[in-house]
């Protein structure tokens, strides 16, 4: 696998971040391994680079660190692996990981966004890179980011951001709803209720009067969620959760 140097500094970079945020175990809260969700995706993945990169032992849903932190960069720098994964795959799955799966989550927004000090490292690798542009004290993603960010599906192909889409589409909603469907919302003093009350009568674009029909899923949606909370800070000054 070639490289640049630049390149090599990111790639190393990355995979630094792999180890030190490397998880104790892949054992859940009921004692069972993980299995199917997202976020196991996510890790699974991550240990799955550091297995072929000779850092980490075992499989994806089970393994153990083979290096330090320091012992993975002086092995890298001086002898990359046959078996490392291309550069491009690094960078999703760290963008996969970081941007939605590790607390604190690097922002995939178009606008402008802040970063913890954990990212200062990595967020300056990424500005000379042309992934990312600096403006201010604060990054914004460019075009070159959007391979990752398309790779597990956080970005349209249109390139905009799935969550700011999403803002987009609770600010509509608030700014439109009827009143005496807020009304049946706040005073129901049940979250439960009220999120069915949104499901029923949200349909992402207008709201209805009567329930919409033939609704394809009984699960409340993240949109659903995140309007239902600004509805109650909005009238109360509080979340509800």
């Amino acid at each position: 696998m070639i490289m640049t140097t630049h390149q090599k500094e990111l790639y190393i970079t990355m995979v630094e971040m792999f180890i030190e945020h490397y998880p104790d175990d892949s054992i859940g809260t009921d004692g069972k391994p993980y299995l199917d969700c997202h976020m196991c995706r996510a890790w699974q993945a991550m240990r799955a680079d550091l297995i072929a990169l000779g850092l980490a032992e075992g499989h994806p849903l089970s393994s153990s660190l083979s290096a330090t932190v320091s012992q993975a960069r002086q092995r890298l720098a001086t002898n990359m692996p046959a078996s490392a994964p291309p550069f491009q795959e690094i960078l999703d799955d760290w963008m996969y990981l970081f941007s939605g799966y590790h607390s604190p989550t690097l922002p995939t927004t178009r606008g402008p966004f802040a970063t913890e000090s954990v990212y200062a490292h990595v967020m300056a690798l990424f500005v000379s890179h042309g992934f990312a542009r600096k403006e201010a004290e604060k990054y914004i993603w460019t075009e070159k980011i959007a391979p990752a960010m398309r790779s597990f599906y956080q970005w349209t192909p249109e390139l905009e951001d799935l969550g700011d889409l999403e803002t987009q589409e609770i600010d509509q909603a608030l700014a439109s709803v009827p009143k005496e469907i807020e009304t049946r919302i706040l005073e129901t003093g049940d979250p439960f209720k009220s999120l069915r009350i949104i499901k029923e009568l949200w349909d992402g674009e207008v709201w209805h009067l009567v329930p919409a029909k033939n609704e394809s899923s009984n699960a409340i949606t993240n949109a659903q969620m995140r309007l239902y909370r600004r509805m109650i800070e909005r009238a109360t000054g509080s979340s509800p959760f």
